[in-house]
């Protein structure tokens, strides 16, 4: 079968508190207004290519336990190929909980490192073998043999990143950068990972190892270099209920855009609509919108969320 897109990474199960009055403190106890059990990782961007009417596929792996159950229902309620997902024996549970406090979240996160040796030979695999036009991989020192062999391939390759700090800081996330064609950061990443705190300098420095890097701001939107042009796309205002997952559904918005061979301001509106509509609902991708309503979007912005 022929991708238009296949997601590489981790997925993860997600618990998500949110309508938080406050944080909790050791040996306190705090309430929320209600939460939500679903997907996550990798997941939220391929829900939010499929829905836009792409052919996606998910490289990921899963257990035989509840958790996975979980995934591989998603999987089939979104459309989204199984071909590439790796079902393990047994248990595997990757479990992040999520708390939203106003306008941001954090999280607890857990992941069972056993089959990590596994997972990475079958995504290597899926990089050689897997007809496709694009990779969208999740950045992690262990992905980079799978990049170059999708590079090696031919393919293009987009890279986003997640919080690692000690990743973030080191001298080879800068090498697993220069073999992206597009490369994403949120803001808070791009600090650690360039040392620079104005959003515009990070942009600057990054630049230097891909041909097209964007800086997520959140609310504010995101800005973006590509081949040498800076681009800036401001956010929408909406009523914020879960940040879990803006930025991957992001990610699928602007690529979906810079795969149809839309221009960039076009491309960063589409990212920034996708964004935007995320937070609006609980969970990464419940919010994620379709192609017919982004198609809408883009011919009256005035009827966003209407």
């Amino acid at each position: 079968m022929k991708y238009d897109v296949i997601v590489m990474g981790p997925t993860f199960c997600d618990i998500i508190f949110f309508g938080l009055e406050n944080l909790p403190e050791l040996g306190k106890e705090v309430w929320s207004k209600g939460f939500e059990i679903t997907t996550g990782g990798m997941m939220n961007s391929a829900v939010a290519f499929s829905r836009l009417g792409m052919n996606v596929g998910l490289a990921t792996q899963v257990g035989r336990d509840l958790w996975g159950d979980l995934i591989l229902s998603t999987v089939k309620l979104e459309n989204i190929s199984q071909e590439f997902i790796k079902v393990l024996e047994g248990a595997y549970p990757n479990i992040s909980v999520a708390f939203n406090y106003k306008d941001d979240r954090g999280f607890i996160s857990y992941t069972d490192k056993r089959f990590e040796k596994s997972f990475i030979q079958h995504i290597v695999y899926v990089a050689k073998h897997a007809d496709t036009k694009h990779f969208h991989f999740s950045t992690s020192p262990e992905h980079f043999d799978a990049i170059k062999a999708a590079k090696i391939q031919g393919k293009t390759i987009s890279i986003d990143t997640g919080w690692d700090p000690d990743w973030l800081q080191s001298s080879e996330i800068k090498k697993q950068i220069q073999l992206a064609d597009v490369f994403f950061s949120n803001l808070d990443e791009a600090k650690r990972i360039t040392g620079e705190e104005n959003p515009f300098n990070a942009l600057e420095v990054l630049s230097e190892y891909a041909p097209t890097v964007i800086i997520k701001l959140g609310r504010d939107g995101a800005i973006c270099k590509s081949n040498g042009e800076i681009f800036v796309s401001r956010g929408l205002k909406v009523d914020v209920v879960d940040a879990t997952g803006a930025g991957d559904c992001f990610a699928a918005g602007f690529l979906y855009g810079w795969l149809e061979k839309k221009t960039i301001d076009e491309c960063l509106k589409i990212g920034n609509y996708c964004g935007a509509r995320s937070v609006t609902v609980v969970g990464g991708y419940s919010g994620a919108p379709t192609k017919q309503m982004l198609e809408q979007y883009m011919k009256n912005e005035e009827t966003f969320l209407k």
